[in-house]
């Protein structure tokens, strides 16, 4: 008895929980902020890191140290790190290599800018 009066009342349950589900209002598309901006070209994830998010990655003003900097090394934290950690032009080369291994979007021209300018600019 204890056992069908339990399957009916979860039974009841079930159905009233199928019957009492309420459509999602439709949405117009004005309706909807835009939130993201769709790239017009989106390079590939590097291939030292498949799994990094692919950005577009705009060409820095005439490819100075400090355009690179702000550009490319803001994507994941303030440039004014670099002021505060300086470092010799091989611990720069290293630095910069490790945060293109983590995905930072720079070429080999544009990676040894950014080290000729961080080391000139911040260097021991």
């Amino acid at each position: 008895m204890k056992k069908s009066a339990l399957i009916l009342v979860v039974v009841l349950f079930l159905t009233a929980c199928a019957s009492s589900s309420t459509p999602m209002p439709s949405t117009e598309k004005s309706q909807i902020p835009p939130t993201i901006a769709v790239p017009t070209e989106v390079p590939p994830p590097t291939a030292v890191n498949p799994a990094a998010p692919a950005t577009v990655v705009q060409p820095a003003a005439n490819s100075d140290g400090a355009a690179l900097l702000d550009q490319r090394c803001s994507a994941c934290h303030n440039p004014d790190r670099a002021k505060q950690a300086p470092r010799s032009k091989p611990e720069w080369e290293k630095t910069v290599s490790r945060m293109i291994g983590k995905g930072a979007q720079l070429n080999d021209a544009e990676k040894q800018t950014l080290v000729d300018y961080l080391a000139q600019t911040y260097g021991k």
